[in-house]
């Protein structure tokens, strides 16, 4: 009809005007691509003789290198930009879709026939996003099975507050009327044979992610509806997909939200800006993380604002940085080290007391960085931390695709509790020197990590190969996994593999 076809047109419109300018960005891209490889050659035969001070040799390279590279990062960006301005429209309308999917299965018509999943919380060690993370396991199983997810925040101990601070996952359906009754819910495979899914409420207490598994319904597996479609323009769709299940269920209250952007006012929280989650403390005490200085985070920092002054050319640039840290120590050591930075934080009156996971105020505390983060224009974090994911969740649902504008200084994403993620081989892949076949056994999960963090070689591979990730061993530009054909663990190049991407038959 005539009204389509003017869509039609003025969509072609656009999709020309804009592949004019990234055509236009393809030569100097191509050039700047080709001088990074021959200056990167020169000062490798630079270094091999020996008559050369290596030191200086190194200094001139960086010199040469980062100005170039920030060029030839700065194009992409640019290119990336103008993609997403083609797929926002399929973004935005599967967003639609995703939101509108969850709240059609958490507000049923008659709440009194419907059948409610009631997810109470065991380990009351865990901390604010962790906590989360672990209820979020309830709410893919209860999306997946048709439940309404039921909850009472007052079961925690730790973290006073959260009732009044978090809107229920249910606008219509929230009561826990005959929950105390609720049997433990049993997951797919005794489905099939009878189980419990006929039972009106079933509960999952959440002591352990993986006790409850399985079930299809799980973080890393995107709903087979909306697989094919979100893939084409979403750098990452399992991540897409999980973004909207937390940012459904944790819904802060509209005043909490209110007040909080009072506070982001009375700090100065400004565009253009940058978050740092420095993490510190018991985390890498414990062995969950390892210690990273300041100058770890601030390099990406500083790298940022360098591309953001190319798109900016003679602008005066106010280098904010919003720095969430549990100990003050770190922001006047910031201070000292980037005088030309300008470093905010949350005020006195939001922190005080909110180490003290017992105090009223650390709910506040807590959120406020969370939420401030996730309003950065870039974020450099540890994807180890529970509250570094959290805030990668809660920004998918507000930007296109957000995934190019946070670094993480060690781990690759991942949710506790996930579907295991696998890799695919696109190319083969034959190191000097192998990694021999070990086995990694620990005495606990974390000691586990370590080890596997401490590995150095590589991994060989054929096209093909099946390679579970693990996470935890991310340089950048190689990650870490198991072959799954030889039984190897080791690094592997990351541009010579693609993600397999998993699915779930979500009832939609």
């Amino acid at each position: 009809n005539r009204s389509s076809s003017i869509i039609y047109f003025f969509k072609l419109r656009f999709f020309f005007k804009n592949q004019e300018k990234i055509s236009s960005l393809t030569p100097s891209r191509l050039d700047k691509t080709f001088q990074i490889q021959e200056l990167v050659f020169h000062h490798i035969q630079q270094l091999r003789n020996s008559e050369n001070d290596k030191e200086t040799v190194l200094q001139n390279m960086e010199r040469l290198f980062e100005p170039l590279k920030n060029d030839l990062l700065n194009d992409q960006e640019i290119m990336h930009e103008q993609a997403m301005k083609l797929a926002a429209v399929e973004i935005e309308q599967l967003n639609k879709e995703a939101k509108a999917f969850i709240q059609k299965t958490q507000n049923p018509q008659d709440c009194s026939k419907a059948k409610k999943l009631h997810c109470k919380f065991g380990d009351q060690a865990c901390g604010f996003a962790c906590m989360f993370q672990e209820y979020g396991i309830c709410m893919f199983l209860g999306i997946g099975s048709g439940r309404v997810v039921v909850w009472d925040l007052n079961d925690m101990l730790s973290y006073p507050g959260l009732k009044e601070a978090y809107r229920d996952p249910s606008d219509t359906c929230s009561d826990l009327n005959g929950t105390e009754n609720a049997v433990q819910w049993k997951g797919n495979r005794e489905l099939a044979n009878g189980g419990n899914q006929n039972e009106d409420i079933v509960k999952v207490t959440m002591n352990n992610p993986y006790q409850n598994g399985n079930t299809n319904f799980v973080p890393w597996k995107v709903p087979d509806k909306f697989l094919e479609r979100i893939q084409r323009v979403h750098s990452s769709p399992n991540l897409w997909w999980i973004g909207h299940v937390m940012s459904n269920m944790l819904r802060p209250y509209p005043h909490i939200l209110v007040e909080f952007e009072n506070i982001q006012k009375e700090i100065k929280f400004a565009s253009p800006i940058v978050g740092i989650h420095y993490r510190d403390g018991d985390k890498v005490t414990t062995g969950e993380s390892e210690s990273h200085a300041l100058e770890d985070y601030m390099r990406h920092v500083i790298h940022w604002y360098e591309k953001y002054q190319l798109r900016h050319p003679g602008e005066k640039i106010d280098k904010r940085v919003y720095l969430a840290a549990s100990t003050k120590q770190i922001f006047t050591e910031a201070k000292e080290k980037y005088p030309d930075f300008q470093f905010i934080t949350a005020p006195g009156y939001v922190t005080m007391n909110s180490q003290d996971r017992k105090h009223p105020a650390a709910v506040k505390s807590i959120m406020f960085d969370t939420y401030t983060l996730v309003a950065c224009d870039f974020l450099v974090l540890t994807l180890s931390s529970n509250v570094g994911r959290l805030v990668d969740e809660l920004r998918q649902t507000i930007f296109p695709d957000p995934n190019y504008s946070l670094v993480s200084i060690d781990d690759r994403y991942w949710y506790y509790g996930e579907a295991p993620q696998f890799e695919i081989a696109i190319q083969s892949h034959t190191p000097p020197s192998p990694c021999p076949k070990v086995g990694y056994g620990g005495k606990n999960f974390y000691d586990f990590v370590n080890k596997v963090r401490k590995i150095t070689c590589e991994m060989a591979f054929d096209v093909g190969d099946i390679i579970e990730v693990y996470i935890w061993m991310n340089k950048g530009y190689l990650y870490g996994g198991l072959n799954q054909r030889t039984g190897v663990v080791g690094l592997y190049p990351a541009h010579k593999v693609k993600p397999r991407l998993a699915s779930a038959p979500y009832p939609i």
